[in-house]
């Protein structure tokens, strides 16, 4: 009896490695959150693949932390290594990896009085505040989309919505105006550290959104 269930299983097993993959590579150009990339696709079998890619990031978004608006260098270049379940037709189920090689940073040209701490300062004071945003450089990722299967072949739409989860940011400030060496001044940037922390919680995970198309072989 149990012969008969490993014969069995292994007579499927061989069955589906023998199948016809009639498109096992895959290159997919796109545009996304993590910026500009691109990735290769390997069909292993009729229903899972591999990919991995990077991205440059060529956006700047300005956000603004504790009534201060900064404009936003995202990390960049970015990678990503993903396995694919094909649950239906096309569409897929992912997890797997994001890296960041290097960390967000942030820049406010500050152009009114604003609060630092507890302290109001001119923009003449303050200068410029520079910051960085330290989180965990490789992510897990999980995520839902849309692409051609590992059996097909030709050029079609590709899709991916997702997170991917860094962890809550820590967050390091600094001046550039004339009183950023006092320390009266330094103590009143450390309280804004902790208040622009406090405003970045909801940062603790990556939005992934990539749309492209792919060319299969």
């Amino acid at each position: 009896m149990k012969s008969s269930k490993v014969l069995a299983v292994v007579a499927a097993l061989s069955a589906l490695a023998a199948s016809p993959v009639a498109a096992q590579i895959g290159f997919s150009p796109h545009v996304g959150t993590l910026g500009l990339g691109a990735d290769i696709s390997v069909g292993l079998l009729p229903v899972l693949g591999i990919r991995a890619g990077g991205n440059l990031q060529p956006w700047k978004p300005i956000l603004e932390f504790d009534d201060v608006e900064y404009t936003i260098d995202l990390a960049s270049p970015t990678w990503f290594g993903v396995l694919d379940l094909y649950i239906a037709g096309p569409l897929r189920l992912s997890g797997g990896a994001v890296g960041f090689t290097n960390d967000t940073k942030i820049d406010a040209r500050v152009t009114q009085s604003v609060d630092i701490g507890n302290t109001t300062y001119t923009p003449e004071e303050i200068g410029t505040i520079g910051g960085v945003f330290e989180a965990n450089r490789v992510a897990p990722y999980a995520g839902i989309g849309f692409g051609k299967t590992p059996r097909s072949s030709g050029v079609g739409f590709s899709m991916d919505l997702g997170v991917a989860f860094h962890g809550e940011p820590t967050v390091r400030l600094t001046a550039s105006g004339p009183l950023a060496s006092s320390p009266e001044f330094q103590s009143n940037l450390t309280r804004e550290e902790a208040n622009v922390q406090d405003d970045a919680k909801s940062f603790r995970v990556y939005p992934v959104v990539a749309l492209g198309f792919v060319v299969a072989f």
